[in-house]
């Protein structure tokens, strides 16, 4: 039910699950963090990282939360798994375009238990799949926190080549610098 009312973004029914003490891991490939975060959940997101979820759980394809949300372009997500902001937080900055001050954080490590440099089974970290997209606020969250611009994947390409191969030249200029 927790993973069902996750991937829906039902935050109320979430809580009342809760209050029950249900579990808030699964399996990896059913866990409910993984499918918020896929959905872009953010709200939901926190709440189980509030319960105790683990906030690094693994899919069949090696995709962590954090790693699907850079995929997907979910940028409050990230913010939130970063540990950069609560939910309140992010949605004051719904639909704002993140200036250079909204980057800037009291936190120099991402939230105890993420892995920032998670490799999906392509060898693909999330600052490889935000830099194919383009998402530069995403970009930027992942180099302030650590991401390794210098990461190859199973094939020796970096984030700055895939960015420029994408054609992204903001992400190339963020990731040159």
């Amino acid at each position: 039910a927790l993973y069902i009312a996750a991937t829906h973004g039902h935050l109320d029914v979430i809580n009342s699950l809760l209050e029950k003490d249900v579990e808030v891991d699964a399996p990896a490939s059913h866990a409910p963090i993984h499918e918020a975060a896929k959905k872009g959940h953010y709200q939901v997101v926190e709440r189980l990282l509030q319960a105790g979820a683990n906030p690094d759980p693994r899919d069949r394809n090696g995709s962590s939360p954090l790693w699907t949300a850079a995929d997907l372009g979910h940028t409050p997500t990230v913010r939130v798994l970063l540990g950069k902001g609560t939910a309140n937080d992010v949605a004051s900055r719904e639909g704002d375009t993140p200036q250079p001050k909204d980057m800037q954080s009291k936190h120099s490590e991402p939230r105890a238990g993420v892995d920032i440099e998670c490799r999906a089974i392509n060898g693909w970290t999330p600052l490889m799949t935000a830099a194919r997209h383009g998402y530069l606020p995403i970009v930027e969250m992942l180099l302030e926190y650590g991401a390794n611009v210098n990461a190859r994947e199973i094939d020796g390409w970096s984030p700055l080549m895939i960015a420029a191969e994408n054609g992204h030249p903001e992400v190339v200029r963020v990731l040159i610098e």
